[in-house]
C-alpha cells in the first residue's frame, strides 16, 4: 500500500517552554495555538488540535492526517497517521512500572507508544529524547509469551519487547532503538539488564546493548522473588534429564549453581546443595549460611516467611534473614496458612503467623486447622476429634474420620466400622443427625439439606435427617423451577409446547410468561399469564394453574399490566371485577386469591396500591384508608396516606404513612388524589402514545402534587414510618416529613416541641437526632438546607442559622452556591449569603466552569413561544461577576476535549463555533 507522507510546517520564532500551558483556539472553523499570554504561537490553519499533558505531546491534524510534536517543537514522527472518525492518534502510557512488588518502587521506561489504528502499527518514542524517524511495529506486541521465562510478578522495564510486522522480535531501549542488530524468532525480557533469545528450544542471554554475556543456553530462565536475582535451568544430560540451576544476578553474572531448586522470598534466596544450605540477598551476598542442615522456605499468611532447617531429623526455625528463632529440637514442623504447627515426644504446640503460642496438647500426632474455620481436627491415639483455638476439646477423639461442612459449624463423623455416620455440630452438642455409613456427604447451605452421594443414586435429607427424594445424578440436570412447557412464537402470537412439541393449549395469545410458586412439598408449580388484548382492553389477561385450567373466580379478571408485581408474592394473584374495571379501569372491586382460587383478602371497592414481599397495600375507596395486608391477608395497618411515589426510600427500608389530625378537607383531599377529575386527566392523556403521552402524564401529575400541597397548607397530618413488612418503626408524631432515599440513611421530619411550637429535624432510620432547628419544614439542597414558612422558603446554614428572609418561592443550590426564584425573577445567593438579582427568567439552573469560576444559566421565554433566550453569567470564586453572554450554547473547561488553564474557558456557540474566553484580559483569543 502506497503511504502518503507530507510535511507540516512548523515554523516558530523561539521553542515551546516544555511547562508552558498551550491553548487551542477557533478561527473561521479552523484551529491553532497559543500560549498562555495569548500570543499566537501556530496560526488558525488545522483542522484539529489535541493535546497530551501528561506525556507533552501535541496531534496537528492537516488534510486528514495527523501529525506528532513534543513542547519543544520536534517532530516526534516523519511518518503522519490517517484520520480514522473523530479519533486523535492513541497514546498510551509505558512510563511508571513496578520494579519490587514489596517496596513499590518505580521506575520510568521514558517510552511511549502511539497507535496508528488505520495501517495498524505501533510506534515508540521517547517525546523529550526524539530520534530522527521511528520503525512501526506490530500493534499485538506481547501477544505471545515466551514459556521458558516465569516470574512471580510481571514487571515492565526499561527494555520493552516488540515485534515487527512480519512477526519476528527485537527489543527497544528508553530512546526507541533496537537493541539486538537483528530481529529474532522469539525472546523476552528478563530483568532491567537482560534479554534472552529463544531459538525453539534454549535461552541465550544478552544484555541491555544486545550483546552476548554468557555461552550457556538455558532450558528455561525464572525470575525470583528476591528483586535482583534469576534462577537458570541447565539440562546437561538428555536421556536421564539431569538438571542443574545457576543462580544469576539481575545482570547475567553466575553467583553459584546446584542441582537443587532455589526458593526465594521478597528478601532472600535460599540455596541448598549436599554440603548445607545458604541464604542471599538480592545483590549475591551470602547473609547466613548452615553447614550439614537442610532448609527450606516457609510462606505464611500476611507475608510471613520463615526458613525451616533440619539436621538428624531434628527440626527448627530461622527468620528469612537467618535469624535463629527456634532451636533444631522438634520431630516436626507444619506450616499450614496462617497456623505454625510445632510437633514434639509430648504433644504439640499450635502457633500463629508470628510465632506466638495459641494453644498446647498432649499425646497428639496430628492436627489440623478444618478448612477456614476456627477449629481442629487432633488426631490422638489414631482416633479424631475437634477442639477450639482457644484449646477447649468440642468433640472427644473417638472417629475415624471427620470432615467439616462449611455451613452453620456442621461435622460429618463416622467410623469405618460403623453402618452410619453423625452429623453433628461442635457449638451444639445436643444437634446429631444420623445418615447411612455409605457414600459422600455435602450441605446445602441455602436451601438447607443434605445430599448423599452413593453409586449411581444421589439422596436428599432435611437437616433433621429425614429422607425427601432420590435421583439418578447422571441423569440431565433440569432447573426444577422451569416451567415444563416451552413457549414459543408463532409470528404475532404465542403457544405453549410439550416435550413432544404439541401445543397443549386451544388458543394462542399476545404474550405468555410463567410464574414459577414453590409448594410446601419442595415442588414447583407454575402458573401462567396469557394476555389476550392490549393493555388498554379489558379483560385482556386469562390466569391458567398448573394444570393449564383456569381458576379465577366468576366475575373477576386479572389487568395484564400487574404481572410483573405478582412476582414479588408469588403464589397470591390480585384480581378485579370485569363488570367494574370494564366500566372504569381506575373505579373497581379489588381482591386478592391464591393458586386454588380462593380468597385470601375478600372483595372490596378500592384499588391496588403497592407490593412488596409479604407487603400488600391498597385504598378502600369507601373507608378512604391505605389498609396493609401481609401475605397471609391479615390487616397489618390502617392509615389515611401511604408514601408510594419514591422508589428509592424503599433501600432504607423505611415508608412514611399518615393520617388526619381532623377530617377536614378529608373529602377534598381524596377528590384531588383519585377522584372522578383525576381519573379522566389519567384516562386521556394514556390515550396519547410515545413521548408526548409520558409528557402529559408527567403534567398532571405535578397538577394534582401542586393542589395537594395548597391543600396540605390548611389541613393537619401526623406522619410516621413503617418498615417493608409493615411494622411501624418511627411512631405517628411528626407535622412534616421526607423520604429516606437510597443514598440518605437520614431525613428531616418536623413536630411540634414541648412548648407547642413547630422543630424541624434531621433524623436517622431509628428516630436519632442529627440536627434540629426552629422552622416548621427543613429539606436538602447542595450543601445547604431551605426552610419553608407559609409556603416560602430562605436559606439554612449546616449549623441551622437562618441566612435569608422566607421570601422564596424556590431555593435550589450547587455546593454552596445557590439560586433563589420569586415569582419569575431570579437571584444568586452566595456562598457568603449575599444576594444578587440576575433577571427575569422562567429557569436558571447554577454550574461550575472550572476551578476559579462558576456561572449561571437562565433561560426565558421570548413571548408566546415555545423559544428561550438564554442568558449565561460568569464568576469568580469571590462571586463577582466577570462576564455576561448571550446567544451561546455551552460554558466549559475544555476545548474540543483539550483543558484549558484555570483563566481561560471555552465558550461554544450555534453551529459548532468555539471561542476561548480570557478571564484576565477580557479577550477572545486569536481575534
Amino acid at each position: 500500500m502506497i503511504r502518503t507522507f507530507i510535511s507540516l510546517s512548523f515554523v516558530l520564532a523561539f521553542s515551546f517552554n516544555i511547562q508552558a500551558q498551550l491553548i487551542p483556539f477557533q478561527k473561521e472553523e479552523l484551529i491553532g495555538l497559543c500560549d498562555a499570554n495569548d500570543r499566537v504561537i501556530l496560526e488558525a490553519v488545522y483542522e484539529d488540535v489535541r493535546i497530551n499533558d501528561q506525556h507533552k505531546i501535541i496531534s496537528l491534524l492537516k488534510n486528514d492526517l495527523w501529525g506528532l510534536y513534543n513542547f519543544k517543537g520536534q517532530k516526534l514522527l516523519d511518518h503522519i497517521i490517517k484520520k480514522q472518525g473523530f479519533a486523535s492518534p492513541q497514546i498510551l502510557s509505558l512510563n511508571l512500572v513496578t520494579l519490587n512488588l514489596n517496596n513499590k518502587k518505580n521506575k520510568k521506561t521514558g517510552l511511549i507508544a502511539v497507535d496508528d489504528s488505520y495501517a495498524k502499527v505501533r510506534y515508540f518514542i521517547n517525546p523529550n529524547k526524539p530520534l530522527s524517524s521511528y520503525k512501526p511495529y506490530s500493534q499485538d506486541r506481547d501477544k505471545l509469551t515466551t514459556h521458558k521465562v516465569y516470574t512471580p510478578y510481571t514487571p515492565i522495564h526499561h527494555i520493552t519487547k516488540v515485534y515487527s510486522t512480519d512477526g519476528s522480535v527485537n527489543f527497544l531501549d528508553s530512546l526507541g532503538q533496537n537493541i539486538l542488530p537483528v530481529n529474532v524468532k522469539e525472546g523476552t525480557v528478563i530483568s532491567n539488564h537482560m534479554i534472552g533469545v529463544y531459538d525453539g528450544q534454549h535461552l541465550s542471554l544478552h544484555n541491555e546493548k544486545g550483546q552476548s554475556i554468557s555461552d550457556v543456553k538455558y532450558h528455561r530462565v525464572k525470575q525470583l522473588f528476591t528483586p535482583g536475582l534469576i534462577s537458570g535451568e541447565l539440562i546437561v544430560e538428555q536421556v536421564k534429564k539431569t538438571k542443574y540451576f545457576h543462580l544469576l544476578s539481575d545482570k547475567g553474572d553466575l553467583i553459584t549453581k546446584t542441582r537443587e531448586y532455589f526458593t526465594s522470598s521478597d528478601n532472600a534466596c535460599l540455596y541448598q546443595d549436599s554440603l548445607g544450605c545458604k541464604l542471599y540477598d538480592g545483590n549475591g551476598k551470602v547473609i547466613w549460611q548452615g553447614k550439614g542442615l537442610s532448609a527450606k522456605m516457609a510462606f505464611l499468611a500476611k507475608k510471613k516467611r520463615y526458613i525451616i532447617t533440619e539436621k538428624d531429623n531434628q527440626f527448627g526455625v530461622l527468620s528469612e534473614f537467618g535469624d535463629r528463632l527456634l532451636p533444631d529440637t522438634f520431630t516436626r514442623i507444619q506450616t499450614l496458612n496462617q497456623d505454625f504447627i510445632l510437633y514434639n515426644s509430648n504433644g504439640v504446640t499450635v502457633g500463629d503467623s508470628n510465632l506466638v503460642e495459641v494453644f498446647k496438647m498432649n499425646s497428639v500426632t496430628e492436627i489440623k486447622r478444618l478448612g477456614k474455620s476456627d477449629v481442629f481436627e487432633f488426631t490422638r491415639n489414631a482416633k479424631k476429634g475437634i477442639v477450639s483455638e482457644s484449646g477447649e476439646i468440642l468433640m472427644n477423639a473417638e472417629w475415624d474420620y471427620t470432615k467439616f461442612l462449611n455451613c452453620d459449624d456442621l461435622i460429618q463423623c463416622m467410623n469405618y466400622n460403623d453402618t452410619i455416620q453423625r452429623i453433628r455440630k461442635f457449638k451444639d452438642p445436643s444437634y446429631e443427625v444420623f445418615l447411612p455409613n455409605q457414600g459422600n456427604i455435602r450441605v446445602d447451605c441455602r436451601s438447607k439439606y443434605f445430599l448423599r452421594s452413593h453409586s449411581n443414586s444421589n439422596f436428599i435429607y432435611d437437616m433433621n435427617g429425614t429422607f425427601l427424594n432420590e435421583f439418578d445424578p447422571r441423569a440431565p440436570r433440569q432447573d426444577i423451577t422451569k416451567s415444563p412447557y416451552e413457549i414459543k412464537e408463532f409470528g404475532q402470537e404465542k403457544s405453549m409446547m410439550d416435550a413432544s412439541g404439541k401445543e397443549v393449549l386451544s388458543t394462542r395469545y399476545l404474550d405468555i410468561k410463567a410464574l414459577p410458586i414453590l409448594k410446601k412439598d419442595g415442588i414447583y408449580e407454575h402458573i401462567y399469564f396469557c394476555q389476550t388484548t392490549e393493555e388498554k382492553n379489558f379483560p385482556n389477561c386469562e390466569v391458567l394453574n398448573n394444570n393449564l385450567e383456569p381458576f379465577i373466580p366468576k366475575g373477576y379478571t386479572f389487568p395484564n399490566r400487574w404481572v410483573h408485581q405478582m412476582y414479588k408474592n408469588p403464589g397470591l394473584l390480585c384480581v378485579v371485577n370485569e363488570k367494574d374495571v370494564i366500566k372504569n379501569k381506575y373505579d373497581f372491586k379489588v381482591g386478592v386469591i391464591n393458586t386454588d382460587g380462593q380468597w385470601v383478602i375478600k372483595p372490596f371497592h378500592g384499588q391496588f396500591v403497592f407490593l412488596s414481599k409479604n407487603l400488600l397495600v391498597f385504598v378502600d375507596r369507601d373507608s378512604k384508608k391505605n389498609i396493609l395486608y401481609n401475605a397471609k391477608g391479615e390487616i397489618i395497618g390502617k392509615y389515611d396516606l401511604f408514601q408510594n411515589n419514591n422508589r428509592n426510600s424503599y433501600a432504607q427500608n423505611r415508608i412514611f404513612v399518615g393520617n388526619f389530625v381532623s377530617n377536614m378537607d378529608k373529602e377534598t383531599f381524596y377528590e384531588i388524589l383519585q377522584g372522578e377529575e383525576i381519573t379522566k386527566e389519567y384516562e386521556r392523556a394514556n390515550k396519547i402514545e410515545g413521548i408526548q403521552g409520558t409528557k402529559e402524564l408527567t403534567k398532571i401529575l405535578k397538577k394534582r402534587n401542586k393542589k395537594l400541597d395548597e391543600l396540605g397548607q390548611r389541613i393537619e397530618f401526623i406522619f410516621g414510618y413503617i418498615d417493608m413488612l409493615g411494622n411501624i418503626k418511627l411512631p405517628l408524631q411528626f407535622t412534616r416529613v421526607n423520604a429516606f432515599e437510597s443514598q440518605k440513611d437520614f431525613a428531616f421530619v418536623s413536630k411540634h416541641n414541648l412548648n407547642g411550637e413547630i422543630q424541624s429535624y434531621l433524623i436517622d432510620t431509628s428516630g436519632n437526632v442529627k440536627f434540629s432547628a426552629p422552622f416548621e419544614r427543613l429539606d436538602y439542597t447542595g450543601n445547604y438546607y431551605k426552610a419553608e414558612k407559609d409556603g416560602k422558603y430562605c436559606l439554612v446554614d449546616t449549623l441551622g442559622n437562618q441566612q435569608t428572609e422566607f421570601d422564596f418561592d424556590e431555593i435550589k443550590c450547587n455546593e454552596n452556591r445557590c439560586l433563589g426564584k420569586k415569582d419569575i425573577e431570579q437571584y444568586l445567593i452566595t456562598n457568603d449569603f449575599k444576594i444578587k438579582l440576575l433577571q427575569e427568567a422562567e429557569k436558571a439552573y447554577i454550574h461550575r466552569a472550572n476551578n476559579d469560576y462558576y456561572y449561571v444559566e437562565t433561560s426565558k421565554k421570548i413571548g408566546d413561544s415555545y423559544k428561550y433566550l438564554k442568558t449565561f453569567y460568569l464568576f469568580d470564586n469571590e462571586n463577582n461577576l466577570v462576564k455576561t453572554f448571550e446567544e451561546i450554547e455551552k460554558i466549559s473547561s475544555k476545548f474540543k476535549g483539550v483543558k484549558l488553564p484555570s483563566t481561560h474557558i471555552c465558550i461554544e456557540k450555534k453551529g459548532g463555533i468555539f471561542q476561548v474566553y480570557n478571564t484576565k484580559s477580557d479577550t477572545f483569543v486569536g481575534g
